[in-house]
């Protein structure tokens, strides 16, 4: 069924907003939670660290390609919880990316919403399709006006 995108987008907003509450509530009822070390900040992106331990990054035979997938061996437990206990796969994505300042000892992985139809360009285009609303709004009786005499001029209305 065909809706306006303005539904999806506010449907989008009622998801965001049912995230950070869940996020706001686990944060500070679940064991699991603290057990993962999870956090989030302000824009509602789940985030721990991950420490390598001193076998894998002191392993000559463990090369550093393979890090990150055993990070991911690492957290699949917080993405069962994430995924399934609370029930957000469909919602967010994964990100993880090596911290620098421990050498690539240390992974920071993060979990973010994603937004599908609110985006920069739908901001964009809705203010400016507000803003010309208004214009023609506010000046529809010069806009009518500007019209008439170009039709006189061209001849159309005599």
């Amino acid at each position: 069924m065909w809706r306006p995108r303005i539904f999806k987008v506010i449907k989008e907003i009622s998801i965001y907003s049912s995230y950070r509450k869940l996020l706001r509530k686990e944060s500070l009822d679940s064991p699991k939670w603290s057990k993962f070390r999870l956090r989030y900040d302000w824009f509602g992106r789940i985030y721990t660290v991950i420490n390598l331990p001193p076998t894998i990054t002191n392993s000559p035979d463990f090369p550093e390609q393979a890090r990150p997938a055993f990070v991911m061996e690492e957290i699949s437990p917080i993405n069962d919880y994430v995924g399934i206990d609370l029930n957000l796969s469909e919602v967010v994505t994964l990100w993880m990316e090596p911290i620098k300042e421990n050498g690539g000892d240390s992974f920071l992985v993060v979990y973010s919403f994603v937004f599908r139809y609110l985006t920069l360009l739908w901001i964009l285009r809705f203010l400016i399709s507000c803003t010309l609303l208004v214009l023609f709004v506010v000046n529809y009786s010069q806009l009518i006006s500007f019209l008439n005499t170009l039709m006189v001029d061209w001849g159309w209305i005599k």
